[in-house]
Formats: C-alpha cells, structure tokens, sequence
C-alpha cells in the first residue's frame, strides 16, 4: 500500500483499510455491500483512495450485473474469443464502436441492447447473420480470418442427449431430425408423431 496524504493530520501515512457496510447508488439502484475506505492510523480520519474507490465500484457494477443478468466482463472477452476476434473486428460486426466492446471488456457495465447482442452471438447462427450483414466493414484480412473459423465451427444438434452435427444428424437413429444441407447454419428439428 502507498503512502496517502491525510489532510487531518497534514501528513504522509500509510492509510489502513477498512470494511464498513454502506449504501452506495449505481445507475439510480442503491446497493447494501461492504466497501472499503482508507483510515489515518494516526487520528483515525476516514478518507478516499484510488485503490479503495476503485475496489468499491468493481463491487458495485458486479452486483449491478447480477441484478440484471448481464454478462461480465470475462463472459464478453470469451464469445469474442471462442470466434477468434480482435476487439476491432468483433466490435465492427456488432455495429458497435471498439472503445464501447474495450470498456465493456475491461469493467464498464453496457446497457441491456448492447449486453444483448453481444449474448446473441454466442450462437453461431446469430454470429453468422451479423457477420454476413457487416462484413463489408472489415478489411479483406479481417474477412478471411472470420471465414476460415467459421469454415471450422461445428454447429451441433442435440436430439435425445446426444449431439449429431448437421451432416450427421439426417443419418441418426432419430429419423424425425430434418436438417438443411451440412453447409448451412439452420436446422429443423421436429418430432414425430
């Protein structure tokens, strides 16, 4: 811990931290959760500092998230991945600007539209409809990259406890399973009377 100033005293010391149950507004909600504040271990003033604060508002947005059931910050850094995007790319085919998806990805919480495009493209269906309407906004290397990993994902049917890719899945034991062609990203499944 670094050496604050404390105004009460006038001098440098090394603040200690300490828990208090509080009452904090985020976005107009108020949350009950202990926060942290630094204390002079000298005369006993209550102060901020940027390591406490910051502590205080990760908290906050967390529960912020879980109140709204929005994605976390790990959660939109790992759909992005599992497509093997840059923050630019991703952020070109959601329509979105790269500093929004670098903030969203590094703590700032994103409102529910954009928390729910970015869950949408978890599936490769989604993803690939998106994708298709804004490629024309990324560079030919962009392109390229972006076919070569779909080429490579799977799309999976679920039937009965077992997955069957689209291929596969008309020759399954379950004949009730209709599936367009294994280059397509739609599938049908229906039961059989």
């Amino acid at each position: 811990m670094k050496n604050e100033f404390c105004i009460q005293c006038r001098e440098v010391v090394t603040p200690q931290i300490v828990t208090n149950t509080e009452t904090h507004n985020y976005r107009g909600e108020a949350f009950k959760f202990e926060a942290k504040s630094a204390v002079c271990p000298k005369c006993g003033e209550s102060f901020l500092i940027t390591e406490a604060h910051n502590d205080n508002m990760h908290t906050l947005q967390a529960m912020y998230r879980k109140q709204h059931d929005l994605l976390t910050p790990a959660e939109i850094i790992s759909i992005r991945e599992q497509y093997g995007l840059a923050t630019k790319s991703f952020a070109k085919i959601l329509g979105l600007g790269e500093i929004s998806i670098t903030r969203y990805e590094n703590g700032h919480v994103q409102e529910e539209a954009q928390n729910n495009l970015i869950l949408l493209m978890k599936s490769k269906a989604a993803f690939t409809q998106l994708y298709e309407k804004n490629k024309h906004r990324l560079t030919d290397k962009e392109v390229e990259k972006v076919d070569g990993i779909l080429s490579k994902c799977q799309l999976l049917v679920s039937w009965g406890g077992k997955q069957y890719s689209p291929k596969n899945a008309a020759k399954a034991q379950y004949p009730a399973i209709q599936c367009a062609d294994s280059q397509s990203v739609k599938c049908l499944v229906t039961q059989s009377a």
